[in-house]
């Protein structure tokens, strides 16, 4: 009995070491790199509704860092048109939540070389339209600025309306 005990305990220990040896494996594997690139793509263009580019793609499976090099969000801007956002680079820092039920949450986000455009609404179609898109006329006296933003499953925005010069009387 104490026999089998020690057989199983040493069995155990071994599968044990089995299977931590397989994780550093997937961990340091170009599979496993390439899957997390596509998940950050993924969850990047799911949570804002654009397109994402990612020209360079760096994973250090030890202290669970992704480095991305030249992030570009494209909204809905026109062909040629400058993107939503440019960055030139983003660190994400990862904390493994569950191995189990591969759960894994951001520690961290760290931007370098954010450029964000913001888009204008401007004149006359402010008051035309409930939700006004903008265009390529020029502002004239009159501007809407929204900035949106989500998390937790809250929406949350904040409108501003700016007028150059005298306000009218209506």
């Amino acid at each position: 009995m104490k026999r089998a005990a020690i057989y199983g305990g040493i069995a155990a220990s071994v599968l044990l070491l089995a299977a931590a040896a397989a994780g550093v494996l997937v961990l340091r594997s170009d599979w496993f790199r390439d899957k997390l690139r596509e998940r950050i793509v993924a969850e990047a263009e799911r949570s804002t509704g654009g397109r994402v580019e990612i020209a360079s793609f760096e994973f250090d499976w030890r202290n669970l860092r992704a480095a991305v090099g030249g992030f570009v969000l494209h909204g809905t801007e026109p062909a040629g048109a400058p993107p939503l956002v440019r960055a030139d680079s983003i660190e994400i820092g990862l904390r493994l939540v569950s191995a189990l039920k591969r759960d894994i949450d951001l520690a961290r986000v760290v931007v370098q070389g954010p450029e964000v455009r913001i888009l204008v609404a401007a004149d006359e179609r402010i008051f035309r339209y409930r939700h006004p898109l903008p265009t390529h006329k020029r502002l004239d006296r009159y501007a809407m600025l929204v900035v949106g933003a989500r998390r937790w499953g809250l929406h949350a925005s904040c409108t501003r309306l700016v007028y150059f010069g005298k306000m009218p009387d209506d």
